[in-house]
């Protein structure tokens, strides 16, 4: 039964993202199988509990054990999960989530190195630079507005002089008050 075969597929192996299962002819049936495609890595549920790190995609999906050698090839994240086990669970809200991945290629574009993000609460999350620096924002925030902010920081004397990834005195920056930093 084909709907079987899908079933079967999909929960013993939680790095398949989609099956599709055809009949080609009387004696052959095709499957085809999209895997997933990680993005970053959860790796505990905070930067002072951490444990092995897993792969998760684009929508949170936690599906398998990152490999040890990964490096800084992904972002990793911390925070709570919405299932007591890390296989198949999913990492904070569709909305946060989405906030996170718009806020790491926002600051990567003007010059940022984001290496880690640990999720404070539904709202509120902190993105840690590879300097050290951490910067605390607010998922109902626009994206938009904390770069502008961030990018008008940048200006001003003080930190104009600085080279961008160079802020190892600087201990944090907090955009959760609006307009404001």
């Amino acid at each position: 039964p084909k709907q079987q075969i899908i079933n079967t597929l999909e929960h013993s192996f939680l790095w398949i993202d989609t099956v599709s299962v055809n009949r080609v002819n009387l004696t052959t049936i095709e499957v085809k199988i999209k895997e997933r495609v990680p993005v970053m890595v959860w790796c505990g549920v905070s930067r002072s509990k951490t444990e092995a790190c897993k792969l998760m995609d684009s929508l949170g999906f936690l599906f398998a054990k990152a490999p040890e050698f990964f490096g800084a090839a992904y972002i990793k994240l911390y925070g709570p999960l919405y299932d007591t086990s890390w296989r198949g669970s999913s990492f904070y809200s569709p909305a946060g989530l989405n906030h996170v991945f718009l806020l790491i290629k926002a600051l990567s574009e003007i010059g940022f190195q984001p290496v880690e993000v640990e999720v404070v609460n539904e709202n509120q999350y902190d993105v840690f630079l590879n300097s050290g620096t951490r910067i605390s924002v607010q998922v109902s925030d626009p994206v938009e507005t904390i770069i502008a902010n961030l990018a008008s920081l940048l200006t001003q004397k003080d930190f104009a002089q600085s080279q961008l990834g160079n802020f190892s005195n600087l201990l944090y920056i907090d955009a959760r008050f609006g307009n404001k930093l």
